[in-house]
């Protein structure tokens, strides 16, 4: 079985605050989280648990195979979060 090898992250948690009380996990592509795409598709969805809001957060540009295969999808406990500061 390979490694996951560690994702570098748009924003670091210092670069970053929570507006939004934490109500639930949510998923987010990396597009968003990694790359720095801004959201151009959300929707929310029956929850797949007692933790998961339903709401999902792609760039709008992923293709079906890469949301398929799931890779690039994260689980998020923060819903929302406002950059703190832009290097």
């Amino acid at each position: 079985m390979m490694k996951a090898m560690a994702k570098a992250f748009l924003l670091t948690a210092d670069q970053t605050k929570v507006v939004v009380p934490v109500r639930g996990a949510c998923y987010a592509s990396d597009r968003v989280t990694v790359d720095g795409r801004p959201v151009g598709f959300a929707y929310r969805e029956r929850p797949d648990s007692f933790q998961d809001s339903g709401w999902r957060f792609f760039a709008g540009d992923e293709i079906q195979e890469y949301a398929d295969e799931g890779t690039g999808i994260k689980c998020w406990g923060e819903v929302a979060v406002e950059r703190t500061s832009v290097s």
